[in-house]
């Protein structure tokens, strides 16, 4: 059975490159951070001209009794580098 308190993690890097998940250009980046709990299939990040980033994606909707897979949920949410890295970079 799979865990029903799975979270799915948006993980930042400089210049989308993961080669250093934990250090990159001499700089630590904290832990991944949640968005929003559950399963999302699909996700697109960029830049607002606030200076926040954007995000897209795509959930599970509710299941039908069968199990199949339900209708999936296009969502967008917005955040600011301060909550990223919990107030290390406010650009």
């Amino acid at each position: 059975s799979r865990n029903n308190k799975q979270h799915n993690h948006i993980n930042a890097f400089p210049d989308g490159c993961p080669s250093q998940p934990l250090i990159h250009n001499f700089r630590t980046y904290l832990p991944p951070r949640v968005l929003r709990p559950g399963f999302f299939a699909y996700s697109c990040l960029t830049k607002l001209p606030s200076g926040d980033v954007g995000c897209v994606q795509g959930g599970r909707g509710k299941r039908p009794a069968r199990g199949e897979l339900g209708p999936q949920n296009v969502e967008f949410a917005s955040f600011s580098l301060e909550w990223l890295t919990e107030g290390a970079d406010s650009r």
